[in-house]
């Protein structure tokens, strides 16, 4: 649904609320059970004293609808009706002009919810779209373990809205057969749950000196948390090498892409690592 701001304004001699039976139909009229049946959400409302005008910050899937929505008012007076946006969706977006980015490649989250999900958990935000927020000092001092919702998040790019039902984990390369993997197949794995802590390279990135390029991170970036999955070593024992001796590194490629290339981005471990079981695929995190 569209975001809209309406203003109506009458004259004071023919002001609504003056008629106690035309003020009760237009509060019957901006009901919650009658503005549901015209497909309307009124978020906000508010008269401005002494001038006869009303303001409301409303959701209609067109325009159209929410003006016969306000034709009662209409006809006491003046209508007017703007098209609106969120200050969380103007700041994604990159400025009152702009237009929301989107991820051709792969489905990713509306950077609009994500960022508003983000600030009602209490996360501290650096940038709204990339996605860049920490966790508040005081979240991080008495527990160890991290609620998700207040869990920092570093993004650079779009974020990945990926179907469970559909997500297959590919493992190619120096192999006499790849593996293609759902998440049904990891889940009848031997699973592993570890309590690991991430964090930023940059995490206390405003206390250095002098002052270097990068997010504006203060001693947030970081959270600990409990991972569940599949050590990548089981994984890989599922696999026929072509090159036993050229098994030396592993490459990952993400969903995220890079905006301008459209390419994935790659991180590296070593076999040697990977074998000792403290890398695992994970799905739940909590």
């Amino acid at each position: 649904m569209a975001l809209f701001i309406v203003r109506h304004q009458h004259a004071a001699e023919r002001c609504p609320a003056a008629d106690p039976q035309m003020g009760a139909m237009l509060l019957n009229h901006l009901s919650r059970s009658n503005v549901r049946q015209h497909g309307v959400e009124i978020q906000g409302e508010a008269v401005v004293q002494g001038e006869h005008t009303l303001y409301l910050i409303a959701k209609a899937h067109d325009e159209g609808g929410l003006r016969e929505f306000m034709r009662p008012f209409q006809m006491a007076g003046s209508l007017e009706i703007y098209a609106a946006s969120t200050c969380t969706r103007v700041v994604a977006s990159g400025g009152c002009a702009a237009t929301m980015p989107t991820s051709e490649l792969v489905p990713a989250l509306d950077p609009v919810e994500a960022c508003q999900q983000a600030i009602d958990a209490g996360l501290l935000v650096h940038r709204a779209h990339p996605l860049n927020c920490e966790t508040p000092i005081p979240e991080l001092v008495g527990g160890v373990v991290m609620p998700n919702a207040r869990f920092y998040v570093r993004s650079h790019f779009q974020i990945p809205n990926l179907d469970p039902a559909t997500f297959r984990l590919t493992v190619s390369g120096c192999v006499e057969r790849p593996l293609n993997l759902s998440l049904r197949d990891l889940h009848s794995m031997p699973s592993q749950t570890l309590t690991a802590t991430l964090e930023c390279a940059g995490n206390g990135r405003t206390l250095f000196h002098p002052r270097v390029e990068g997010e504006k991170w203060n001693l947030g970036a970081v959270s600990t948390a409990e991972w569940t999955g599949v050590p990548l070593a089981e994984v890989l024992d599922r696999l026929v090498y072509a090159r036993r001796r050229g098994r030396s590194c592993l490459g990952v490629w993400t969903a995220e892409p890079w905006r301008a290339t459209q390419d994935r981005i790659v991180s590296s471990a070593a076999f040697r690592l990977i074998m000792l079981g403290i890398l695992i695929c994970c799905w739940p995190m909590r």
